[in-house]
């Protein structure tokens, strides 16, 4: 099944389509048949998530070229435009459409991390369109990444001590 899965990923890259569109609908569809054997496939599927993860990690990481400094400067446009961003979004859900949102919701909906689908789009956008824009797009996102994770993590630390001195 994960073979299957795979194997239309690469087809889907090779014909210059989405191989995550593609993957996400093989995935999708092999879990939504019917049969005796979907919860297997559920179980299948939960063993292998983080060995996928992982493998996608390390091929990210071999495509990224980090010492390109144009994608160091547009890490950090990135990062700012994203807490700005998000900011927004919770400034505008709290006054619009959520107005029993929490202020403390709100921090979270600005500090949440990026998933790997963000990197996932980038390093699938280099492979269909290379060029010294997409690296650079490489280097902002796995960058961005890493220190929207640090940011998160220093931001719980301190409100966990917080916590510890008042308790």
């Amino acid at each position: 099944m994960l073979g299957a899965v795979a194997l239309t990923a690469g087809m889907a890259s090779y014909l210059r389509l989405s191989a995550i569109a593609v993957c996400f609908l093989a995935g999708a569809l092999a879990f939504n048949l019917g049969g005796e054997w979907r919860g297997e496939v559920r179980t299948v599927l939960e063993r292998m998530e983080r060995p996928v993860y992982f493998l996608f990690l390390v091929i990210a990481g071999a495509l990224w070229r980090p010492g390109e400094w144009e994608g160091w400067a547009f890490m950090a446009l990135f990062v700012a435009g994203r807490f700005v961003s998000k900011w927004v979004a919770a400034v505008l859900l709290r006054r619009v459409w959520m107005k029993d949102m929490s202020e403390h919701e709100g921090k979270i909906l600005v500090a949440s991390p990026m998933g790997a689908l963000s990197v996932a789009v980038v390093v699938l956008a280099q492979d269909l369109y290379p060029g010294p824009f997409v690296g650079w797009s490489v280097t902002a996102v796995i960058g961005g990444s890493i220190v929207m994770e640090l940011l998160l993590q220093v931001a719980l630390r301190r409100k966990r001590v917080e916590a510890e001195a008042e308790g």
